[in-house]
């Protein structure tokens, strides 16, 4: 039984790699022949026989094409120039020729913790706070991003499936809690627009700020015709009365957001918003707080660079 357990088992490994190389090269077909005028092609493998068949089916199509290799050899770093009119390498595009900066040293940071120290970033919620709502927090965004896809009558029926797994050991009174807490922002009428077909949930995206580059997820996104919406999930139980009052970790948090799709959508108005959950309540942040946050944010990490 081993015997044969470990050949069906290596016979699926090989069927597994073999869908994957074919996968491979059909996305490599597709991507070479989307070229209308010259087609360029930095690799630094040894070409596969597929490759030579692709190029030259694509040379049959009297397609132009410019293929240039780049040794890897630390030795030889002389460019190797394969096929033909290869021309001056002034005709490339200008990026084949840009020297990549190994010596800028990127800094990645996940908007949640945009805080001069990210390994001690402080907590809005006290120790106490936070070890009761922690988990409860965490659940009522994954039921956000899930529940309100399914039809109305199934909605409670899932929060309570999801809540009464073993590995969440939630007592009763806080499954209740959080069911309430997500059914009176799903069922909501003025938030219906949250959740249309014009909406993303769990947004992810990275955003790249010279040195500094930011990973992260948004909660919500909704898209207008001339406006972009990004909404952040808050489950504190005391909710500020004025932005200006909130935590600053969550103010760098939104201007991330704020600048990150700025750079997509260039030619819409992007307006942040918390949601605080428990309430529930919208509380919109004006683009001059968003500003000023993401301005002293900057000057805080050129501070940082500076004394260390």
């Amino acid at each position: 039984h081993t015997s044969h357990n470990n050949n069906y088992i290596q016979e699926t490994k090989e069927q597994y790699i073999q869908k994957t190389k074919e996968e491979s090269n059909r996305l490599f077909y597709v991507a070479i022949t989307r070229a209308k005028e010259k087609l360029y092609i930095y690799s630094t493998c040894e070409e596969s026989q597929y490759f030579t068949e692709s190029i030259n089916l694509v040379n049959k199509k009297k397609k132009v094409i410019k293929y240039v290799r780049k040794s890897t050899s630390k030795v030889n770093t002389e460019i190797q120039k394969k096929d033909i009119n290869i021309g001056n390498l002034k005709n490339l595009p200008y990026y084949f020729n840009k020297k990549s900066d190994k010596t800028i040293e990127k800094k990645i940071i996940p908007p949640s913790k945009a805080m001069t120290n990210q390994n001690d970033v402080k907590s809005p919620l006290d120790e106490t706070q936070e070890d009761q709502y922690y988990l409860s927090g965490l659940c009522t965004h994954k039921l956000l991003e899930k529940i309100p896809s399914l039809e109305a009558k199934y909605q409670e029926e899932e929060c309570l499936n999801y809540l009464s797994q073993d590995f969440l050991s939630l007592s009763k009174n806080n499954i209740n809690n959080i069911i309430n807490e997500v059914m009176n922002v799903i069922q909501n009428p003025n938030y219906k627009f949250l959740f249309t077909e014009s909406s993303l949930s769990e947004l992810p995206f990275t955003y790249r700020h010279k040195k500094l580059i930011f990973n992260g997820k948004i909660d919500r996104v909704v898209l207008t015709k001339n406006e972009v919406l990004i909404f952040d999930y808050k489950t504190n139980k005391n909710v500020p009365k004025f932005v200006s009052n909130a935590d600053l970790s969550y103010l760098r948090q939104m201007s991330i957001y704020y600048h990150a799709i700025s750079e997509i959508y260039k030619l819409k108005k992007i307006k942040c918003f918390f949601l605080w959950t428990k309430v529930p309540s919208i509380m919109e942040i004006s683009e001059n707080i968003l500003l000023s946050t993401w301005k002293s944010f900057l000057n805080e990490q050129r501070v940082t660079n500076t004394t260390n």
